[in-house]
């Protein structure tokens, strides 16, 4: 027996150290576990609710803070817990926790990255101290929304939601349609916009073609910024023969006129006068004025005459000079209106050319001769 126990204790000796460490290690770990399982499976039931989620734990903490901290959760000062963390426990205590979410928020020139419970937009801005006016916008996620929003969206609760106010600009816009006066008090714009154009476009303010916006449509809105609208108003022109329906800010008829390329040659004439205001909804009559000269041809009559002639025969003509008309010319200036002629007016009159008149010569001479007959 004593050969054998010097065996084994060699045997045992053999052993290299390190193996023999590991396998102590292992026999600590398994035993501490088992303590652990053990004290665990001894603590008093407990209830946790995480963000509505539940989880059942076993504790031996005495306070509701212990529990947590046993329990490994780790919590931020903004996060809620009912009870209160030095509240003791009790067997089968119900732990409440409603962490807070974390929010970027962008307003007035600075971004915060906040923890908040706030549910919905406008009672996040209310919690950051932040007031909103009435035109301002508040953007959630690269989408408008209103206060009332909700804040966190359970699809994408693991995001970190992008919470943006938009200040409005306070503008004036004046207008003045056609040669009327300015509106002095003008209108208060609230807008969101960034240039002049969005912002009438947001506000219900239409443009017609002629209308003259002052800054461009394309310039960007500063707050304070005063806007002119002046006003086209509608016109027809008669030209021409045709008509021309257009809208202008023109001062006077001339200035329609000018603005449509419309000249006036001549003696043209113009109703209402050059320097006359046009009327919205009126009517520009434009009268083409010419005047020609027309010279009209009238014919006189020739006479006729019969004259004797002694050196011819009795009972026979001859003529002598044939007849020819002569001619009177008129002269006239006339004038025309849009091609109609509306006046005539006699400049001259003379006589081309006399008219010939017409001879003829009959015979007179008297010639004896004897015929001849079947009776002798």
């Amino acid at each position: 027996m004593a050969s054998e126990g010097a065996v084994s204790r060699e045997l045992a000796w053999s052993v290299p150290p390190w193996l023999r460490g590991l396998a102590l290690l292992a026999l600590l770990t398994g035993a501490l576990a088992l303590l652990a399982a053990g004290w665990e499976a001894t603590g008093a039931p407990l209830l946790l609710v995480v963000d509505g989620e539940e989880r059942q734990v076993r504790t031996h903490a005495a306070t509701v803070g212990d529990a947590l901290r046993q329990a490994g959760l780790t919590l931020a000062p903004e996060d809620w817990v009912w009870p209160a963390p030095e509240t003791a426990l009790h067997a089968g205590q119900a732990i409440r926790i409603e962490r807070a979410r974390s929010v970027l928020l962008h307003a007035d020139g600075q971004s915060l990255l906040l923890q908040t419970h706030a549910a919905t937009a406008g009672s996040l801005l209310a919690a950051a101290g932040i007031e909103a006016g009435p035109a301002d916008e508040i953007w959630l996620n690269g989408e408008k929304v209103s206060p009332a929003a909700a804040l966190i969206d359970h699809a994408a609760a693991s995001e970190v939601p992008l919470l943006s106010l938009r200040r409005a600009a306070v503008l004036t816009l004046a207008e003045r349609t056609g040669t009327g006066a300015w509106d002095g008090a003008g209108t208060t714009l609230h807008t969101t916009a960034t240039t002049v154009g969005q912002a009438l476009e947001e506000h219900g303010v239409e443009l017609t073609l002629g209308d003259a916006v002052q800054p461009g449509l394309q310039a960007r809105i500063v707050p304070g910024m005063a806007i002119t609208i002046e006003r086209s108003i509608p016109i027809e022109v008669r030209v021409d023969g045709g008509l021309v329906r257009t809208r202008t800010r023109a001062k006077s008829v001339a200035g329609v006129l000018g603005q449509e390329g419309i000249s006036l040659v001549g003696l043209d004439r113009v109703s209402p006068d050059l320097e006359a205001s046009p009327r919205p909804g009126g009517a520009i009559q434009v009268i083409r004025v010419r005047e020609e000269y027309e010279v009209e041809f009238e014919p006189i009559p020739y006479a006729r005459i019969s004259v004797p002639d002694g050196e011819l025969e009795i009972d026979q003509t001859r003529l002598v000079q044939e007849g020819q008309m002569g001619i009177n010319k008129r002269r006239f200036r006339v004038v025309y209106e849009d091609q109609q002629e509306v006046e005539r007016f006699l400049e001259d009159a003379w006589a081309e050319q006399a008219p010939l008149t017409r001879t003829v010569a009959y015979g007179t001479k008297i010639v004896i001769r004897t015929p001849d007959t079947p009776d002798g």
